[in-house]
Protein backbone atom coordinates (compact mmCIF):
# COMPACT_ATOMS: atom_id res chain seq x y z
CA UNK A 1 0.00 0.00 0.00
CA UNK A 2 1.11 3.66 -0.71
CA UNK A 3 4.17 2.42 -2.47
CA UNK A 4 4.47 4.84 -4.97
CA UNK A 5 1.68 6.91 -3.64
CA UNK A 6 2.37 10.53 -5.26
CA UNK A 7 5.23 9.79 -7.54
CA UNK A 8 5.25 12.04 -10.44
CA UNK A 9 8.14 10.30 -12.62
CA UNK A 10 6.77 7.23 -12.66
CA UNK A 11 5.28 6.64 -16.48
CA UNK A 12 5.07 2.72 -17.18
CA UNK A 13 4.78 -0.33 -14.58
CA UNK A 14 5.62 -3.50 -15.63
CA UNK A 15 5.33 -6.74 -13.37
CA UNK A 16 5.96 -9.93 -14.31
CA UNK A 17 5.96 -13.20 -11.59
CA UNK A 18 8.55 -15.61 -10.10
CA UNK A 19 8.27 -19.28 -9.91
CA UNK A 20 5.50 -19.55 -7.40
CA UNK A 21 3.03 -16.50 -8.25
CA UNK A 22 3.00 -14.65 -4.66
CA UNK A 23 1.20 -15.08 -1.38
CA UNK A 24 -1.06 -18.25 -0.33
CA UNK A 25 -3.88 -17.17 1.08
CA UNK A 26 -5.68 -19.37 3.28
CA UNK A 27 -9.55 -19.01 2.64
CA UNK A 28 -12.49 -20.83 4.31
CA UNK A 29 -13.41 -23.49 6.67
CA UNK A 30 -11.01 -25.67 5.07
CA UNK A 31 -8.29 -23.48 4.76
CA UNK A 32 -7.34 -24.09 1.30
CA UNK A 33 -4.40 -22.71 -0.15
CA UNK A 34 -5.35 -20.16 -3.07
CA UNK A 35 -1.79 -18.62 -4.80
CA UNK A 36 -2.36 -14.51 -4.98
CA UNK A 37 -0.77 -11.76 -6.14
CA UNK A 38 -1.63 -8.40 -4.10
CA UNK A 39 -1.17 -4.71 -4.81
CA UNK A 40 -2.12 -3.06 -1.95
CA UNK A 41 -4.17 0.18 -1.81
CA UNK A 42 -3.17 3.27 -3.23
CA UNK A 43 -0.07 1.27 -4.51
CA UNK A 44 0.00 4.02 -7.58
CA UNK A 45 -2.71 6.27 -6.25
CA UNK A 46 -2.31 9.66 -8.00
CA UNK A 47 1.08 9.08 -10.23
CA UNK A 48 0.23 11.72 -12.31
CA UNK A 49 2.72 10.64 -15.31
CA UNK A 50 1.90 7.30 -14.83
CA UNK A 51 1.05 6.55 -18.49
CA UNK A 52 0.86 2.34 -18.63
CA UNK A 53 0.71 -0.72 -16.26
CA UNK A 54 1.72 -3.91 -17.78
CA UNK A 55 1.29 -7.29 -15.74
CA UNK A 56 2.30 -10.64 -16.38
CA UNK A 57 4.00 -12.36 -18.96
CA UNK A 58 4.33 -14.43 -22.00
CA UNK A 59 4.48 -18.02 -20.50
CA UNK A 60 1.30 -20.09 -20.85
CA UNK A 61 2.72 -22.00 -17.83
CA UNK A 62 2.07 -19.36 -15.43
CA UNK A 63 -0.99 -20.92 -14.29
CA UNK A 64 0.82 -23.88 -12.75
CA UNK A 65 3.51 -22.61 -11.12
CA UNK A 66 2.45 -22.90 -7.64
CA UNK A 67 1.60 -26.84 -8.53
CA UNK A 68 -2.05 -26.28 -6.72
CA UNK A 69 -5.32 -26.40 -8.36
CA UNK A 70 -6.02 -22.53 -8.49
CA UNK A 71 -4.40 -20.63 -10.89
CA UNK A 72 -2.30 -17.78 -9.32
CA UNK A 73 -4.96 -14.54 -9.04
CA UNK A 74 -4.17 -10.65 -8.74
CA UNK A 75 -6.10 -9.26 -5.67
CA UNK A 76 -6.00 -5.12 -5.37
CA UNK A 77 -6.88 -2.83 -2.23
CA UNK A 78 -8.64 0.36 -2.40
CA UNK A 79 -7.90 3.07 -5.15
CA UNK A 80 -5.44 1.09 -6.80
CA UNK A 81 -4.68 3.83 -9.26
CA UNK A 82 -7.01 6.45 -8.45
CA UNK A 83 -5.99 9.64 -9.88
CA UNK A 84 -3.43 8.56 -12.66
CA UNK A 85 -4.84 11.11 -14.75
CA UNK A 86 -2.79 10.31 -17.70
CA UNK A 87 -2.76 6.52 -17.37
CA UNK A 88 -3.92 5.18 -20.52
CA UNK A 89 -3.74 1.47 -20.16
CA UNK A 90 -3.86 -1.53 -18.29
CA UNK A 91 -3.20 -4.83 -19.08
CA UNK A 92 -2.77 -8.06 -18.23
CA UNK A 93 -1.15 -10.71 -20.53
CA UNK A 94 -2.92 -13.47 -18.50
CA UNK A 95 -6.09 -12.08 -18.30
CA UNK A 96 -7.54 -14.62 -16.29
CA UNK A 97 -5.99 -13.65 -13.37
CA UNK A 98 -7.52 -10.51 -13.14
CA UNK A 99 -11.42 -11.50 -11.76
CA UNK A 100 -12.10 -8.40 -9.72
CA UNK A 101 -11.76 -4.59 -10.26
CA UNK A 102 -11.45 -3.00 -6.81
CA UNK A 103 -13.24 0.35 -5.26
CA UNK A 104 -12.14 3.21 -6.34
CA UNK A 105 -9.42 1.72 -8.13
CA UNK A 106 -9.41 3.88 -11.56
CA UNK A 107 -11.04 6.49 -9.84
CA UNK A 108 -10.60 9.74 -11.66
CA UNK A 109 -8.31 8.24 -14.33
CA UNK A 110 -9.97 10.51 -17.54
CA UNK A 111 -7.72 9.05 -20.01
CA UNK A 112 -8.13 5.91 -19.34
CA UNK A 113 -9.15 3.80 -22.64
CA UNK A 114 -7.80 0.29 -22.60
CA UNK A 115 -8.56 -2.06 -19.54
CA UNK A 116 -8.06 -5.59 -20.81
CA UNK A 117 -10.59 -8.32 -21.82
CA UNK A 118 -13.62 -7.55 -20.18
CA UNK A 119 -14.79 -10.96 -20.44
CA UNK A 120 -12.35 -12.15 -17.51
CA UNK A 121 -13.95 -9.31 -15.26
CA UNK A 122 -16.49 -10.57 -12.73
CA UNK A 123 -16.87 -8.37 -10.30
CA UNK A 124 -16.28 -4.49 -10.83
CA UNK A 125 -15.96 -2.59 -7.26
CA UNK A 126 -17.72 0.97 -5.94
CA UNK A 127 -16.55 3.90 -8.05
CA UNK A 128 -14.09 1.66 -9.84
CA UNK A 129 -14.37 3.50 -13.19
CA UNK A 130 -16.35 7.23 -11.59
CA UNK A 131 -14.68 9.61 -14.19
CA UNK A 132 -13.62 7.69 -16.79
CA UNK A 133 -15.22 8.96 -19.64
CA UNK A 134 -13.01 6.79 -22.25
CA UNK A 135 -14.20 3.77 -21.12
CA UNK A 136 -16.95 2.68 -23.12
CA UNK A 137 -16.71 -1.26 -24.30
CA UNK A 138 -17.64 -2.81 -21.07
CA UNK A 139 -20.06 -5.72 -22.47
CA UNK A 140 -19.53 -9.05 -20.47
CA UNK A 141 -21.80 -12.23 -19.85
CA UNK A 142 -19.47 -13.11 -17.03
CA UNK A 143 -19.63 -9.69 -15.17
CA UNK A 144 -21.24 -10.75 -11.90
CA UNK A 145 -21.44 -7.32 -10.14
CA UNK A 146 -21.33 -3.49 -10.77
CA UNK A 147 -20.77 -1.95 -7.41
CA UNK A 148 -21.90 1.60 -6.26
CA UNK A 149 -21.40 4.41 -8.40
CA UNK A 150 -18.98 2.53 -10.35
CA UNK A 151 -19.21 4.66 -13.95
CA UNK A 152 -20.68 7.16 -12.19
CA UNK A 153 -20.83 10.15 -14.82
CA UNK A 154 -19.10 8.53 -17.16
CA UNK A 155 -19.98 10.26 -20.97
CA UNK A 156 -18.05 7.63 -23.18
CA UNK A 157 -20.57 4.90 -22.29
CA UNK A 158 -22.70 5.14 -24.59
CA UNK A 159 -25.91 2.80 -27.09
CA UNK A 160 -26.69 -0.60 -25.58
CA UNK A 161 -24.55 -2.19 -22.79
CA UNK A 162 -25.11 -6.14 -22.30
CA UNK A 163 -24.27 -7.48 -19.15
CA UNK A 164 -26.74 -10.06 -18.96
CA UNK A 165 -25.80 -11.82 -15.41
CA UNK A 166 -24.27 -8.79 -13.26
CA UNK A 167 -25.92 -7.24 -10.63
CA UNK A 168 -26.44 -3.11 -10.16
CA UNK A 169 -26.07 -1.26 -7.06
CA UNK A 170 -26.92 1.83 -6.04
CA UNK A 171 -25.89 4.64 -8.34
CA UNK A 172 -24.29 1.70 -11.11
CA UNK A 173 -24.66 4.06 -14.08
CA UNK A 174 -25.97 7.51 -12.17
CA UNK A 175 -25.54 10.31 -14.72
CA UNK A 176 -24.60 8.39 -17.40
CA UNK A 177 -26.14 10.23 -20.54
CA UNK A 178 -25.33 8.69 -23.48
CA UNK A 179 -26.30 4.84 -22.35
CA UNK A 180 -29.48 4.37 -24.33
CA UNK A 181 -30.37 0.85 -23.19
CA UNK A 182 -29.14 -2.01 -20.88
CA UNK A 183 -29.34 -5.54 -20.35
CA UNK A 184 -28.76 -6.27 -17.02
CA UNK A 185 -28.95 -9.44 -14.41
CA UNK A 186 -30.88 -11.06 -11.63
CA UNK A 187 -31.25 -7.83 -8.65
CA UNK A 188 -33.99 -5.71 -9.29
CA UNK A 189 -33.15 -2.21 -9.54
CA UNK A 190 -31.27 -0.45 -6.31
CA UNK A 191 -31.37 3.54 -5.55
CA UNK A 192 -30.40 5.45 -7.96
CA UNK A 193 -28.75 3.14 -10.42
CA UNK A 194 -29.81 5.21 -13.68
CA UNK A 195 -30.70 8.65 -12.39
CA UNK A 196 -30.02 11.11 -14.36
CA UNK A 197 -29.40 8.92 -17.60
CA UNK A 198 -31.29 10.99 -19.76
CA UNK A 199 -30.92 9.18 -23.41
CA UNK A 200 -31.81 5.65 -21.54
CA UNK A 201 -35.32 4.00 -23.47
CA UNK A 202 -34.89 0.72 -22.21
CA UNK A 203 -34.12 -1.70 -19.28
CA UNK A 204 -34.55 -5.53 -19.66
CA UNK A 205 -33.63 -7.71 -16.24
CA UNK A 206 -32.39 -11.21 -16.50
CA UNK A 207 -33.86 -12.50 -13.70
CA UNK A 208 -35.34 -15.88 -11.87
CA UNK A 209 -37.50 -15.41 -8.63
CA UNK A 210 -35.50 -17.92 -6.29
CA UNK A 211 -32.50 -16.28 -7.37
CA UNK A 212 -33.53 -13.02 -5.50
CA UNK A 213 -33.64 -13.09 -1.38
CA UNK A 214 -37.13 -11.86 -0.26
CA UNK A 215 -35.26 -8.50 1.16
CA UNK A 216 -35.13 -7.35 -2.86
CA UNK A 217 -38.78 -8.85 -3.89
CA UNK A 218 -39.80 -6.52 -1.26
CA UNK A 219 -37.70 -3.81 -2.07
CA UNK A 220 -38.58 -3.17 -6.05
CA UNK A 221 -37.76 -0.07 -7.35
CA UNK A 222 -35.71 1.83 -5.23
CA UNK A 223 -35.12 5.70 -4.28
CA UNK A 224 -34.59 7.71 -7.39
CA UNK A 225 -33.94 4.69 -9.26
CA UNK A 226 -35.12 6.27 -12.76
CA UNK A 227 -35.39 9.68 -11.64
CA UNK A 228 -35.39 11.93 -14.84
CA UNK A 229 -34.86 8.98 -17.18
CA UNK A 230 -36.94 11.82 -19.54
CA UNK A 231 -36.86 9.01 -22.57
CA UNK A 232 -37.29 5.56 -20.72
CA UNK A 233 -40.10 4.06 -22.08
CA UNK A 234 -40.31 0.46 -20.99
CA UNK A 235 -39.18 -1.98 -18.96
CA UNK A 236 -38.47 -5.86 -19.96
CA UNK A 237 -38.09 -8.82 -17.62
CA UNK A 238 -36.52 -11.95 -18.84
CA UNK A 239 -36.26 -10.06 -22.06
CA UNK A 240 -40.73 -10.56 -22.95
CA UNK A 241 -40.00 -7.13 -24.72
CA UNK A 242 -41.19 -3.99 -23.25
CA UNK A 243 -44.57 -4.16 -22.61
CA UNK A 244 -46.78 -1.63 -21.81
CA UNK A 245 -47.69 -2.53 -18.11
CA UNK A 246 -45.10 -2.68 -14.99
CA UNK A 247 -46.63 -5.93 -13.06
CA UNK A 248 -47.08 -6.78 -9.65
CA UNK A 249 -44.88 -9.67 -10.36
CA UNK A 250 -42.02 -7.90 -11.08
CA UNK A 251 -42.34 -5.12 -8.96
CA UNK A 252 -43.24 -5.29 -5.33
CA UNK A 253 -42.26 -1.78 -3.77
CA UNK A 254 -42.12 1.42 -5.78
CA UNK A 255 -39.85 4.14 -3.83
CA UNK A 256 -39.22 7.94 -3.33
CA UNK A 257 -38.85 9.30 -6.47
CA UNK A 258 -38.43 6.07 -8.69
CA UNK A 259 -40.01 7.47 -12.00
CA UNK A 260 -39.82 11.15 -11.05
CA UNK A 261 -39.96 13.04 -14.44
CA UNK A 262 -39.90 10.01 -16.61
CA UNK A 263 -42.23 11.86 -18.80
CA UNK A 264 -41.70 8.88 -21.79
CA UNK A 265 -43.29 6.26 -19.50
CA UNK A 266 -45.99 5.52 -21.41
CA UNK A 267 -47.46 2.42 -19.36
CA UNK A 268 -50.22 1.12 -17.37
CA UNK A 269 -48.93 0.23 -13.55
CA UNK A 270 -50.28 -2.92 -11.42
CA UNK A 271 -48.70 -3.48 -8.03
CA UNK A 272 -51.70 -5.33 -7.39
CA UNK A 273 -54.86 -6.77 -8.59
CA UNK A 274 -57.31 -8.49 -6.13
CA UNK A 275 -57.86 -8.05 -2.40
CA UNK A 276 -54.27 -8.42 -0.62
CA UNK A 277 -52.95 -9.68 3.20
CA UNK A 278 -51.80 -7.11 5.20
CA UNK A 279 -47.62 -8.50 6.16
CA UNK A 280 -47.70 -9.58 9.72
CA UNK A 281 -44.09 -8.89 10.18
CA UNK A 282 -44.19 -5.32 8.91
CA UNK A 283 -47.34 -4.59 9.79
CA UNK A 284 -48.29 -2.86 6.53
CA UNK A 285 -49.18 -3.19 3.51
CA UNK A 286 -45.74 -4.30 1.95
CA UNK A 287 -47.33 -3.29 -1.85
CA UNK A 288 -46.65 0.48 -1.42
CA UNK A 289 -45.62 3.54 -3.63
CA UNK A 290 -44.03 6.45 -1.80
CA UNK A 291 -43.65 10.12 -2.09
CA UNK A 292 -43.17 11.59 -5.87
CA UNK A 293 -42.52 7.90 -7.31
CA UNK A 294 -44.81 8.90 -10.58
CA UNK A 295 -44.47 13.31 -10.16
CA UNK A 296 -44.49 13.85 -14.20
CA UNK A 297 -44.44 10.60 -15.97
CA UNK A 298 -45.86 9.85 -18.53
CA UNK A 299 -48.02 6.92 -16.79
CA UNK A 300 -51.77 6.54 -18.39
CA UNK A 301 -53.28 3.96 -15.56
CA UNK A 302 -52.50 2.46 -12.16
CA UNK A 303 -53.65 -0.29 -9.94
CA UNK A 304 -52.24 -0.86 -6.90
CA UNK A 305 -53.07 -1.19 -3.50
CA UNK A 306 -54.77 1.03 -1.19
CA UNK A 307 -51.16 2.33 0.83
CA UNK A 308 -50.02 5.49 -1.13
CA UNK A 309 -48.14 8.70 -0.64
CA UNK A 310 -50.56 11.89 -1.64
CA UNK A 311 -47.79 13.26 -4.12
CA UNK A 312 -47.04 10.34 -5.94
CA UNK A 313 -48.75 11.25 -9.12
CA UNK A 314 -48.61 14.70 -9.24
CA UNK A 315 -48.13 16.02 -12.71
CA UNK A 316 -49.24 12.91 -14.45
CA UNK A 317 -50.57 14.87 -17.21
CA UNK A 318 -51.33 11.64 -19.53
CA UNK A 319 -52.99 9.40 -16.27
CA UNK A 320 -56.30 8.58 -17.49
CA UNK A 321 -57.51 6.01 -14.88
CA UNK A 322 -56.72 4.52 -11.36
CA UNK A 323 -57.98 1.72 -9.29
CA UNK A 324 -57.25 1.00 -5.71
CA UNK A 325 -57.95 -2.84 -3.81
CA UNK A 326 -58.47 -2.64 -0.76
CA UNK A 327 -56.90 -6.16 2.13
CA UNK A 328 -59.28 -9.37 2.51
CA UNK A 329 -59.69 -7.77 6.12
CA UNK A 330 -61.21 -4.44 5.04
CA UNK A 331 -59.54 -0.80 6.31
CA UNK A 332 -61.29 1.64 8.02
CA UNK A 333 -60.56 4.87 5.93
CA UNK A 334 -58.95 5.47 2.22
CA UNK A 335 -57.48 8.78 1.22
CA UNK A 336 -56.92 9.25 -2.60
CA UNK A 337 -53.71 10.85 -3.42
CA UNK A 338 -53.82 14.24 -4.70
CA UNK A 339 -53.60 13.67 -8.25
CA UNK A 340 -52.41 17.44 -8.74
CA UNK A 341 -51.91 18.86 -12.58
CA UNK A 342 -53.62 15.04 -13.91
CA UNK A 343 -56.40 16.49 -16.36
CA UNK A 344 -56.98 13.36 -17.93
CA UNK A 345 -57.95 11.56 -15.27
CA UNK A 346 -61.46 10.55 -15.82
CA UNK A 347 -62.14 7.33 -13.72
CA UNK A 348 -61.07 6.09 -10.39
CA UNK A 349 -62.00 2.57 -8.83
CA UNK A 350 -61.98 1.87 -5.64
CA UNK A 351 -62.28 -2.40 -4.41
CA UNK A 352 -63.66 -2.51 -1.09
CA UNK A 353 -61.80 -6.30 -1.02
CA UNK A 354 -65.12 -8.48 -1.16
CA UNK A 355 -68.59 -7.29 -2.27
CA UNK A 356 -69.39 -7.67 1.95
CA UNK A 357 -66.46 -4.96 2.68
CA UNK A 358 -67.12 -1.33 2.43
CA UNK A 359 -65.49 0.53 -0.95
CA UNK A 360 -64.52 3.68 1.08
CA UNK A 361 -63.16 7.14 0.37
CA UNK A 362 -62.94 10.47 2.60
CA UNK A 363 -62.86 13.75 1.37
CA UNK A 364 -60.07 14.72 2.94
CA UNK A 365 -59.10 18.30 1.65
CA UNK A 366 -60.31 20.44 -1.38
CA UNK A 367 -58.01 18.85 -3.85
CA UNK A 368 -60.08 15.19 -3.02
CA UNK A 369 -62.87 17.17 -3.97
CA UNK A 370 -61.56 18.74 -7.09
CA UNK A 371 -60.33 15.20 -8.44
CA UNK A 372 -63.80 13.78 -7.76
CA UNK A 373 -65.52 16.48 -9.25
CA UNK A 374 -63.31 16.28 -12.57
CA UNK A 375 -63.99 12.26 -13.07
CA UNK A 376 -66.64 11.24 -15.65
CA UNK A 377 -66.97 8.32 -13.07
CA UNK A 378 -66.44 7.10 -9.39
CA UNK A 379 -66.28 3.23 -8.91
CA UNK A 380 -67.12 1.67 -5.00
CA UNK A 381 -67.15 -1.93 -5.53
CA UNK A 382 -68.63 -3.08 -1.91
CA UNK A 383 -70.55 -1.33 0.15
CA UNK A 384 -70.18 2.18 -0.62
CA UNK A 385 -69.32 4.93 1.53
CA UNK A 386 -68.40 7.91 1.66
CA UNK A 387 -66.74 9.71 4.64
CA UNK A 388 -67.55 13.56 4.19
CA UNK A 389 -65.28 15.61 6.55
CA UNK A 390 -65.62 19.17 6.30
CA UNK A 391 -68.15 18.07 3.02
CA UNK A 392 -71.42 17.11 4.21
CA UNK A 393 -74.52 16.61 1.35
CA UNK A 394 -71.58 18.00 -1.19
CA UNK A 395 -72.86 17.71 -4.75
CA UNK A 396 -70.66 16.21 -7.32
CA UNK A 397 -72.61 17.73 -10.66
CA UNK A 398 -70.15 16.46 -13.13
CA UNK A 399 -69.57 12.68 -12.14
CA UNK A 400 -71.54 9.11 -12.07
CA UNK A 401 -71.49 6.89 -9.19
CA UNK A 402 -70.96 3.38 -9.68
CA UNK A 403 -71.65 0.54 -7.07
CA UNK A 404 -72.75 -2.86 -6.77
CA UNK A 405 -76.03 -3.79 -7.74
CA UNK A 406 -78.65 -3.53 -4.65
CA UNK A 407 -76.12 -0.87 -3.16
CA UNK A 408 -77.85 2.37 -4.07
CA UNK A 409 -79.93 2.59 -1.32
CA UNK A 410 -77.43 1.11 1.07
CA UNK A 411 -74.74 4.25 0.14
CA UNK A 412 -78.46 6.97 0.50
CA UNK A 413 -78.71 5.29 4.20
CA UNK A 414 -75.96 7.78 5.01
CA UNK A 415 -78.02 11.36 5.04
CA UNK A 416 -74.69 13.33 4.89
CA UNK A 417 -73.54 11.61 1.77
CA UNK A 418 -72.32 13.78 -1.26
CA UNK A 419 -74.95 13.55 -3.94
CA UNK A 420 -73.84 12.89 -8.11
CA UNK A 421 -74.45 13.52 -10.99
CA UNK A 422 -76.27 9.82 -11.28
CA UNK A 423 -76.20 6.81 -8.89
CA UNK A 424 -76.03 3.63 -11.73
CA UNK A 425 -76.32 0.28 -10.04
CA UNK A 426 -73.96 -2.03 -11.89
CA UNK A 427 -75.26 -5.40 -13.18
CA UNK A 428 -72.84 -8.47 -12.85
CA UNK A 429 -71.75 -8.39 -16.38
CA UNK A 430 -70.82 -4.62 -15.84
CA UNK A 431 -68.67 -5.51 -12.99
CA UNK A 432 -67.38 -8.15 -14.56
CA UNK A 433 -64.49 -10.86 -13.40
CA UNK A 434 -62.73 -9.91 -10.61
CA UNK A 435 -60.28 -12.59 -10.53
CA UNK A 436 -58.62 -15.33 -12.12
CA UNK A 437 -55.99 -17.96 -11.28
CA UNK A 438 -54.13 -19.35 -14.16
Amino acid sequence: GNAFNGSKTLKRVKITFPEWGGYFAEMGSGRSRIPHILIGSKAFYGCENLEVCDLGDDSITVYDKTGLDEPNRFYFGDSVFAYCTKLDTFRCKNQHMVKDIGNCMFLGCENLRYVGNWDDIETIGSRAFKGCNKICDINSENLKSVGSAAFEGNTGISGHVSVPNAEVYSGAFRNCVNLESIDIGRTLFIDDAFKGCTSLEYVNVNKRKEDISSYYLWKGIGKGCFEDCVNLKGISFNGSGYGKTLKWEEIRRIDTCAFKNCRSLECDVVTCSEPYKIDEYVGEDEMRVFDSAFVGSGIKSVTLSYVNAANAFDDCVNLESATFWGPDEGRNTFELPDFRNCPKLKKIVVNGGGWDLEAQVTLKDEQTVKVIDNLDGLYLLGKPHIYVGDYPNYNFANTILYVPKGMKNVYRENALAPTFKDIVELTDEQVGIIKVTM
